[in-house]
């Protein structure tokens, strides 16, 4: 990286290491690129493990990706060398790609926490990313669409009530409206965390976001419409078995 990076206003394209390396056969540097690239791996490995949620760290690291890239980033020396310059360029390509405000706050996110996280290991001597400003979000309202009452009561009615597969969907849909639930809490339930009681209350037990567990109060109509799934679904699975020993 050479030092007129650090100039206001200059907006490199790419990644440069301070030396040129010596002149290597094509096998020795094809060898030396991989044990680089591992190096990378290794610490953006390291990195995400410090997220409980699989989607975060599926997200962070497609973004971390992208602004390596963007910037050519091959090795870890290269990644070592990142400047405020080289953020800076790639708000202004994330900004040009068109993407959401939302998008482009969360890519700045990640990029900030890796360089949070070399910071914290003593690899950089400062965050490049960090006070990088990010898109504002104009909207004062949540990015989930509301449901009008009438909107819900036909959608819970919605599946097939007479077949497994339409009272299975009756009993998701109604744990994810009447709870308010997000679909990755709903497909990790468990038939055990409808058995929670808290002070002589039904309750859900869910794993949100972060690993952390919360209990929500289990309508009536949930708990009915999951009962009688199971109920079902057992019924199913004994008569499946009555055939296939005749």
């Amino acid at each position: 990286m050479h030092s007129h990076d650090q100039v206001p206003g200059h907006i490199p394209s790419r990644i440069h290491c301070l030396h040129s390396d010596p002149v290597l056969d094509p096998e020795r540097d094809s060898a030396a690129r991989r044990f680089a690239q591992l190096g990378f791996m290794a610490i953006e490995t390291q990195w995400l493990a410090n997220f409980a949620s699989v989607c975060t760290r599926r997200a962070y690291a497609a973004d971390v990706r992208d602004f390596a890239a963007f910037s050519g980033l091959q090795t870890q020396s290269e990644l070592l060398q990142v400047a405020r310059s080289h953020v800076l360029a790639w708000r202004h390509h994330l900004q040009a790609q068109g993407l959401s405000p939302s998008t482009q706050r969360r890519k700045l996110a990640a990029l900030s926490s890796l360089m949070e996280h070399l910071l914290d290991e003593q690899l950089i001597p400062t965050n490049p990313a960090r006070g990088v400003r990010r898109p504002r979000l104009e909207t004062h309202e949540g990015k989930t669409p509301a449901l009008s009452l009438e909107q819900a009561k036909a959608l819970l009615e919605a599946p097939d009530a007479n077949t497994l597969k339409g009272v299975r969907d009756r009993a998701i849909l109604a744990v994810m409206l009447l709870g308010g639930l997000r679909r990755a809490e709903v497909v990790t339930l468990r038939v055990r965390d409808f058995d929670c009681q808290r002070a002589g209350v039904a309750h859900l037990r869910v794993l949100g976001k972060g690993g952390k567990t919360r209990f929500i109060a289990a309508a009536p109509l949930m708990r009915e419409r999951v009962q009688h799934y199971l109920e079902m679904r057992w019924h199913s699975f004994k008569a499946m078995s009555a055939c296939s020993c005749e």
